[in-house]
């Protein structure tokens, strides 16, 4: 079972809008459909084919005990998983590190499965190091969305820092509904398979969101 404990209120994120499934990590065979998508970033905000400045963001090291972050995904849809929670109206998620949670959480073969969440736990290499994470926040109106903030990264205290931002997707011309409304992102996370396995990732929940929140998810193995 996860922990999820909340830690703090926070406050805003900056926001940068992902959409899309952006493909598999690495290099692939184009044959076989699985290029590297020229979207995908490693956790250093930096193309995984050039070297760069990590601006600020480490991503990680194996000498220092500290999983290697190397590059990550998301999916252009997300269902809730099939899993405990703590509160129905609190940020929460879950940290996935092996295919058979995942096919319980997600069920990629239920008819209620979208197909491009089905297609995206398949492709998860999990003996290669890549993980999936799942947030729900709330946004305060309809018209909302989940975003990342920011590009996740391995912070200096050696967890996943992951950062999202609750935003507004209708133009502030269009009136919204006036509704608390769930809001999802599924993201893949690839790390080094050599380096050390993460067990907890630190998720933040900023923007607009009707819960602000920080809180600590533990690996589902």
């Amino acid at each position: 079972m996860n922990r999820r404990n909340v830690l703090a209120g926070a406050g805003t994120a900056l926001t940068a809008a992902v959409a899309g499934c952006l493909g598999t990590f690495g290099d692939s065979d184009p044959a076989d459909g699985n290029s590297t998508s020229p979207n995908e970033t490693d956790a250093n905000g930096t193309d995984p084919g050039h070297s760069g400045d990590p601006q600020g963001s480490p991503a990680g090291s194996e000498e220092d005990g500290v999983p290697v972050l190397e590059s990550f995904a998301v999916c252009e849809e997300a269902t809730v998983p099939d899993a405990e929670r703590e509160s129905d109206m609190d940020p929460w998620g879950v940290f996935v590190a092996s295919r058979d949670v995942a096919t319980s959480y997600f069920e990629p073969d239920g008819e209620d499965t979208p197909d491009a969440v089905a297609t995206f736990v398949e492709e998860t290499a999990f003996d290669d190091g890549e993980r999936l994470l799942f947030v729900q926040a709330w946004g305060p109106q309809t018209c909302y969305e989940l975003q990342l903030g920011a590009d996740p990264r391995v912070g200096g205290n050696g967890l996943t820092q992951v950062e999202f931002a609750v935003e507004r997707t209708a133009p502030e011309s269009r009136a919204c509904g006036d509704a608390m409304t769930p809001v999802n992102l599924l993201l893949r996370l690839s790390y080094d398979p050599d380096g050390p396995d993460p067990d907890v990732v630190s998720a933040s929940v900023g923007g607009d969101a009707a819960s602000p929140a920080e809180f600590e998810i533990e690996a589902d193995r």
